[in-house]
């Protein structure tokens, strides 16, 4: 609806339809244009400061442009001209205060309205100079059609913001909108809605833990619509596209790949100035990852005498499995804790200078410690007399926990914290179907293992339940923002 005052509308419609065009013209630019400019800049107020460029295309009507230059007050304004249009180009600059007196940048370039390919181009090397990181817009309200469709084509492509003055209501006999009723629309790119809505999609699958399904998804996104996808939006979703395979290959303890594309998103997240996961969260988890990786580097038995190391590893294998357990991949997720229990026998048992593969049971030193075991084995296992206790060349979970109590390890000091209960906990993995039975895992099964694989992670490694919720915090994998 109109807010300009009624009486002046009808003054200069009177003037126009008695044929005093000059003077309904002239009536229109002192008293009614003001107004319009006003109520323009009024309703965009909070947005004054929002681009910091716009690229206009010059027609022949020099009032729209003028009007988006009102609503909007940039640092840089460019615009492309015509031969024909080249009058209104200087309309439009004295039409507007702080170009009128060289208060910000302008500059302007003549261009052929058929030559689509050279204005594309020209509103490409405006975009690169200016800045990609930079909020910019292109208002294709003036032009001829051809170079009204090359200005949309170039925002839409390169992710810049599309501008143009509509009427609410026209005035056909005088080819003039009803003042009052003008307004600056932004107009939607449907490619880039699309790749949006579907990169929306992937952020859901990463934030469930489905990182392989979800970087499936981003890179359909960037093979179905290549070439049709704004630039921003695609690097947006090359951004996400290495962030996905980042965690998918951590998520697959393939450290190596992980540490390579969550460095590469770091950068990239940097240079384009988005912020899928936190800075903060992806140099810690950076870190964390190079400690990890050496697992895949160097000799794993020398690595296991180290607390650190053994402690990410065996924290990373714990969090594998919450992930697992929250897709209620029960059976997986209790492997997984099964492998971290073992893992700290591994790490216990490299601390007294044993190797659990290719197991030595002879030798004076372990004499003791061999006889020891043979007796919990006993009472662990329930043999009888005629029963051989099994000395197996690679100790498996049972046998290195056994061991490190016949060797006295205070990791089973505690008659609270007890053999017998650990054998009942490692049951529910040798009854799984994908084990030696036929059951298959539960929550309540996977819940009652990994409970006693922290308590074990507590003792292992000497930390607080405070100190141990600090760490996993720290390594827990990040959601991600949805409207990113």
């Amino acid at each position: 609806m109109s807010l300009i005052d009624k009486k002046l509308i009808e003054e200069w419609r009177g003037l126009s339809e008695s044929g005093k065009t000059s003077k309904a013209r002239d009536f229109y630019r002192r008293n009614i244009f003001p107004q319009i400019l006003n109520k323009i800049a009024d309703q965009h107020r909070d947005e004054r400061d929002k681009y910091y460029g716009i690229i206009l295309i010059v027609g022949t009507s020099p009032e729209p442009l003028i009007m988006t230059l009102h609503a909007y007050h940039p640092q840089e304004v460019y615009f492309l001209y015509t031969e024909e249009s080249k009058s209104f180009l200087k309309k439009v600059i004295s039409g507007v205060p702080y170009l009128k007196n060289n208060k910000i940048l302008y500059n302007c370039d003549l261009i052929e309205p058929t030559d689509t390919a050279g204005i594309y181009q020209k509103i490409k090397e405006k975009w690169q100079t200016w800045g990609r990181d930079k909020q910019i817009a292109v208002d294709n309200t003036g032009g001829k059609k051809s170079m009204v469709s090359a200005a949309a084509s170039a925002a839409h492509f390169l992710g810049m913001d599309l501008l143009y003055v509509d009427a609410g209501k026209y005035i056909p006999d005088m080819r003039k909108p009803e003042p009052g009723t003008e307004e600056i629309k932004l107009l939607g790119n449907p490619v880039t809605v699309l790749g949006d809505l579907k990169l929306l999609k992937a952020v859901e699958l990463f934030n469930n833990s489905a990182y392989e399904a979800s970087y499936n998804l981003a890179r359909s996104i960037l093979s179905e619509l290549q070439g049709r996808l704004a630039m921003a939006v695609k690097e947006k979703v090359q951004i996400f596209l290495r962030l996905a395979r980042a965690y998918s290959s951590w998520d697959n303890f393939d450290y190596h790949k992980a540490f390579g594309n969550l460095n590469s998103t770091l950068e990239y997240q940097k240079q384009w100035g988005l912020e899928f996961i936190g800075y903060e969260t992806a140099e810690e988890h950076l870190r964390i990852l190079i400690e990890l990786r050496k697992s895949q580097d160097n000799n794993l038995f020398k690595l296991l005498g180290e607390s650190d190391f053994s402690k990410n590893q065996t924290l990373d294998l714990l969090l594998n499995a919450d992930r697992r357990a929250h897709q209620c991949l029960y059976d997986d997720a209790i492997i997984r804790v099964y492998r971290a229990i073992e893992l700290i026998s591994q790490h216990r048992l490299a601390l007294h200078g044993l190797e659990t593969r290719n197991f030595s049971w002879k030798g004076e030193k372990l004499k003791e410690a061999v006889s020891q075991y043979d007796e919990i084995a006993v009472s662990i296992y329930g043999l009888s007399g005629r029963e051989e206790v099994r000395h197996s060349s690679n100790l498996g979970l049972m046998d290195g926990h056994i061991f490190l109590k016949a060797l006295g390890d205070n990791l089973w000091d505690d008659s609270n914290f007890t053999l017998r209960k650990l054998k009942n906990i490692v049951d529910l993995r040798n009854e799984l179907f994908l084990i030696h039975g036929l059951e298959n895992g539960d929550e309540k099964k996977y819940r009652k293992l990994a409970t006693f694989a922290e308590k074990l992670f507590l003792k292992a490694f000497g930390v607080s339940k405070e100190e141990y919720m600090e760490i996993r915090k720290k390594h827990q994998f990040p959601e991600i923002k949805s409207e990113i």
